[in-house]
């Protein structure tokens, strides 16, 4: 543990951390508190105090022992994502969504082992948006059985896996070519975005998910989405590689809930249920045994 920082969840937020035998605290800026800052006063009874709590907390079954895995299982999920992505690039010149086998089997595998909740660590809670668009599926679903009407159903997962996709391929658009003009503004009447983000996505969710990406509503033309100024709110070249790794591990998660679901897969009702089992941690065993559904709240 020797010169890791860790973070103590207060406000204001301080780091601990040791070097030559010492333990001092730190400022989220990365320097020593000032005579000026919070953390200066009684600088040497809190050291103390977090010393001890340090060396507690960072035990092999510690919280913050925890968060330190989970952090470096992030990172190196995501540079592994980053070499994938160069090898793409460099040996079939495709700037597409990631299609890599072996990545794809090491996220399923992970998500199969994992507490799903630790998985999506990546700055994005796919499984809170998969819950939305199916209870809407859901909800649409019955009110067509109630009225015996013939509608198109919703998409599912598999229409969220597609959506997810389109999502990693407009993060990885600004990661590699974040000056051309052309990915400065995204229209909602587009082809690609009719077909697969307005069927499962919420205009709030849609706004939500592009944002994260740095996209806005356009002021002017109501159907269009447009890049905010990198002065107002710049959204770095190190978040759009790490939220295109997270699109990745979503599209990845959806097809797994799929493919486990069996016959089961396309009914709303049956996609929801195992969406909210893994909300709570459950794997996929758990989730889709009937004897668990049936006895959901």
């Amino acid at each position: 543990m020797r010169g890791t920082p860790v973070i103590i969840p207060s406000a204001p937020c301080w780091e601990i951390t040791e070097a030559c035998d010492s333990v001092y605290l730190i400022s989220e800026e990365g320097g020593r508190p000032s005579s000026s800052s919070p953390g200066s006063r009684n600088c040497s009874r809190k050291c103390s105090f977090l010393f001890f709590f340090f060396y507690h907390q960072t035990s092999e079954k510690g919280p913050f022992a925890e968060m330190s895995a989970l952090r470096q299982r992030a990172t190196d999920l995501v540079r592994c994502y980053d070499q994938v992505l160069e090898q793409q690039i460099m040996g079939r010149g495709s700037c597409l969504a990631c299609k890599d086998g072996k990545l794809w089997m090491k996220v399923e595998g992970l998500l199969k082992d994992l507490d799903p909740r630790e998985m999506h660590c990546l700055g994005l809670d796919p499984l809170r948006v998969m819950e939305e668009s199916l209870e809407a599926a859901a909800a649409s679903a019955s009110s067509a059985a109630a009225y015996s009407r013939r509608s198109k159903a919703r998409p599912g997962l598999q229409g969220l896996a597609k959506a997810f996709e389109v999502l990693e391929q407009a993060a990885l658009n600004l990661y590699l070519g974040p000056w051309r003009g052309e990915y400065k503004v995204i229209k909602m009447y587009s082809g690609t975005f009719t077909h697969y983000i307005t069927p499962v996505l919420s205009m709030p969710q849609t706004e939500k998910l592009f944002g994260l990406l740095g996209y806005q509503p356009s002021p002017s033309q109501p159907e269009e989405l447009c890049l905010r100024s990198p002065k107002v709110e710049p959204v770095s070249l190190e978040d759009l590689l790490r939220l295109s790794c997270a699109f990745l591990v979503a599209r990845c998660e959806c097809l797994l809930l799929l493919s486990a679901l069996g016959k089961h897969g396309g009914d709303a009702q049956w996609e929801l249920s195992v969406v909210r089992g893994r909300q709570r941690g459950h794997s996929l065993q758990t989730c889709i045994n009937p004897g668990w559904r049936e006895g959901q709240p």
